[in-house]
C-alpha cells in the first residue's frame, strides 16, 4: 500500500465496486469535490480503491468490499453521497 493513500473514496456497485479516490481535507469537501464533477464514474468502470489498496474486487458484493475497505481502516462518511442511493462516501479513520 502506497503512503499517499487517499484519504477518502467514492464507491458505488454498479455490477461491481466502482471507485474514486478523493484528495480532500474533510468530508464535507469530498462531498463538495464528488457532487461537482461532471463526469460518469460508473461508466468509466474506476477501481481507485481497488488499485490504491490492492483489493480484487472482482466479484465481491457490496458487502464483501465494504469488509475489505474496513479492514484497512475505512469508515463510512456518508452512506448517500449523491442522494442517489448508489454512492458511499468513505473516509480512512
Amino acid at each position: 500500500m502506497s503512503t499517499t493513500t487517499p484519504k477518502f473514496f467514492a464507491v458505488a456497485d454498479i455490477g461491481g465496486p466502482v471507485s474514486v479516490a478523493i484528495n480532500a481535507q474533510s468530508a464535507a469537501a469530498a462531498a463538495e469535490w464528488f457532487n461537482g464533477q461532471d463526469a460518469n464514474f460508473a461508466d468509466a468502470g474506476r477501481t481507485d480503491a481497488e488499485d490504491a489498496l490492492e483489493i480484487c474486487g472482482d466479484g465481491m458484493t457490496s458487502e464483501e468490499f465494504a469488509s475489505e475497505l474496513q479492514a484497512r481502516g475505512y469508515v463510512v462518511a456518508s452512506s448517500d453521497l449523491c442522494d442517489d442511493g448508489n454512492w458511499v462516501l468513505w473516509a480512512k479513520a
